[in-house]
């Protein structure tokens, strides 16, 4: 196939990219030529911008695009537009961020999505949801639901996993763009915190449910419903048997890095919260009990996606890979030793633990 990717070159992007050349298709990359321009250097790119910046694609044909990177609706609807009839199918990635109500587990694709127009361009949280659900709509509006594949991930680690946050101007504006100069330090700080071999804090409910999906097993699933023209909506997340906990991980980043389990000292949820630190933030992935909005979040329904052929490796073989990857770099390696938390306040939630 000829395949048009929009983005292509930072995490979930990349990956798709090389599942792509690895299966044979022919690639041709649309983006600003930032971040990472060295990168694939035998596929073919056209410079530009979703913002204005189209034109380099009038009169260009494709098998099918992936869009890796549009997050405000009204970009999303220009690129949809614009390629509905030179391109046949169009693959969106979206997020699980665009269900209204996740409070209980089993959120399938059929439950309700934010339906209002998002008021702002400006990227982040709490915005995100309502943006993705608008640019999902504005895909099925120029292709409809028989040519246009939906594809809502949940948590996506591995390596390259960089952050993204938006720019703004002088004047606090946003400028829709994304910055991916930083390590993003969600999920990869636990492995690298727990790759340093001394104690540190895990957070209670260590029973919590949690999903995640490597961005390699991700990108293979998006590539072959891609191939197939498969259209629909699928969430996309793992481990495929629903399994994974809190505790499990913590083990399985022990197990990946070669140090003991035990170095865990397991703080009870009301000291965190005692603390005021920020679920999901200050301690990546931690979600209270108390947190009844998302209590959901982690335990959505894949089996459609599972299904259609979604596959997950062991937690621990992607810990691993994020170890190889950002270890022996010397600015993720700084990176590291910043800990989402202050060493002084994890000392003190370790001391308050007993």
């Amino acid at each position: 196939m000829r395949v048009l990717v929009l983005g292509g070159t930072v995490f979930l992007g990349r990956h798709i990219v090389t599942a792509l050349l690895r299966r044979g298709h022919e690639v041709t990359l649309f983006n600003r030529g930032r971040e990472n321009p060295d990168l694939f250097p035998q596929v073919r790119r056209i410079v530009g911008d979703r913002d204005g910046g189209l034109d380099g694609l009038v009169g260009e044909t494709f098998d099918a695009v992936i869009d890796t990177c549009g997050y405000v609706p009204r970009l999303v609807g220009a690129s949809a537009a614009l390629l509905s009839d030179s391109v046949p199918f169009y693959t969106y990635i979206s997020t699980m961020s665009v269900y209204r109500d996740v409070s209980r587990p089993g959120v399938t694709e059929e439950a309700p999505v934010f339906d209002e127009e998002p008021d702002t361009e400006a990227l982040g949280w709490p915005a995100l949801g309502p943006q993705k659900a608008a640019s999902e709509r504005a895909v099925q509006h120029s292709y409809g639901a028989d040519r246009s594949l939906v594809v809502r991930c949940g948590l996506i680690f591995g390596p390259y996993d960089v952050a993204s946050r938006s720019r703004s101007d002088a004047h606090g504006v946003s400028t829709n763009t994304l910055d991916y100069d930083s390590f993003s330090g969600r999920i990869p700080y636990w492995p690298l915190r727990v790759a340093r071999g001394d104690r540190f804090a895990a957070p209670e409910p260590r029973d919590q449910p949690l999903q995640l999906i490597d961005a390699r097993d991700l990108s293979e699933f998006v590539v072959r419903l891609t191939e197939a023209r498969q259209a629909g909506v699928y969430t996309a997340t793992g481990p495929a048997d629903g399994t994974l906990t809190m505790s499990g991980f913590i083990a399985a980043c022990a197990e990946a890095a070669g140090t003991p389990v035990g170095n865990a000292v397991w703080i009870p949820e009301q000291v965190l919260v005692d603390y005021g630190l920020q679920p999901l933030t200050t301690l990546p992935l931690w979600k209270p009990t108390a947190l009844t909005p998302v209590a959901g979040l982690f335990s959505l329904d894949c089996s459609k996606a599972i299904a259609a052929g979604l596959r997950t490796r062991p937690v621990r073989e992607t810990l691993r890979d994020i170890l190889d990857w950002a270890l022996p770099d010397p600015h993720l390696a700084v990176a590291s030793r910043t800990p989402v938390i202050s060493p002084a306040l994890e000392a003190e939630l370790i001391a308050a633990a007993g």
